[in-house]
């Protein structure tokens, strides 16, 4: 396990059963009470944006994701279908995965976010 010692811009930690990536994080320390850790956190798997404090030395849990490049191929009723570009295995993901579908276009390259922890994919234009 990590601690807030650990946290930087871009890290991706689970809290509350969803993922975030940190966007800004800072101390706040006073002479009467302990240092707290502040962040602000963007949904990953869903578009919340929210800022969560920690007290100096809590336990946090990020999880380890890859970025892979996937091409967009088209849309149909069962959701949004990818194709890895190195391995062309085809994958179909549902509509509240993918972030600004109403950007997709067919045969575009976009950037794919996977959670190496449970193969879940979201996807970045």
């Amino acid at each position: 396990m990590a601690n807030t010692s650990d946290i930087s811009r871009g890290l991706i930690v689970k809290l509350d059963g969803s993922l975030y990536t940190v966007v800004e994080f800072g101390e706040n320390k006073t002479a009467r009470a302990a240092a707290k850790v502040w962040a602000k956190l963007k949904g990953v798997d869903n578009n919340r944006s929210i800022e969560k404090t920690w007290n100096s030395g809590d336990t946090i849990y990020p999880v380890r994701v890859e970025r892979k490049n996937y091409q967009f191929l088209y849309q149909d009723d069962m959701g949004y279908n990818f194709m890895d570009n190195e391995t062309f295995e085809q994958i179909i993901v549902s509509g509240e995965m993918v972030d600004a579908p109403q950007f997709l276009k067919d045969g575009q390259e976009v950037s794919v976010l996977i959670n190496t922890e449970t193969s879940w994919p979201s996807f970045k234009n």
